[in-house]
């Protein structure tokens, strides 16, 4: 037990230094468990705890969307992703999240890993990139 509990401490304490959103749901998307998300920029906006349903910050059409995602994912026991974007302050952001499906051994409940990323940086340099390699087809 005090192997598990340490090499625990030590997995927490790895996904603390990612800048990734984790966040562990049931099948309705009620939140069982949070990594350290301290610095993921969504959740320092949007406070996520225990018990609170996991897409109640998006709007209707996308909370019924992610609610089947779930299902879904669940039923087929496969990773899906999906897309949002979100306007915090006068900016909007890009995230995506994966649906992950996990099983706990304690109990078989069915759970899934929701991992939040931001994109919005990525698909910024995307799109100069782009920009960039069709002035250099054009020059």
């Amino acid at each position: 037990v005090k192997i598990i509990s340490k090499e625990n401490e030590s997995l927490r304490r790895i996904i603390g230094t990612m800048n990734n959103g984790i966040v562990i749901v049931n099948e309705e998307g009620i939140v069982q468990d949070i990594a350290p998300i301290f610095k993921f920029l969504l959740f320092q906006f949007i406070p996520i705890e225990k018990g609170d349903f996991i897409f109640e910050f998006l709007n209707k059409d996308l909370i019924t969307e992610y609610k089947n995602t779930l299902k879904e994912c669940l039923s087929h026991m496969q990773v899906k992703t999906k897309h949002f974007t979100y306007r915090i302050f006068e900016n909007e952001y890009d995230f995506d999240i994966r649906f992950i499906p996990i099983r706990r051994s304690e109990n078989l409940q069915k759970l899934i890993m929701l991992v939040y990323t931001d994109k919005t940086e990525a698909n910024r340099l995307d799109r100069q990139l782009v920009e960039s390699m069709k002035f250099a087809s054009i020059g």
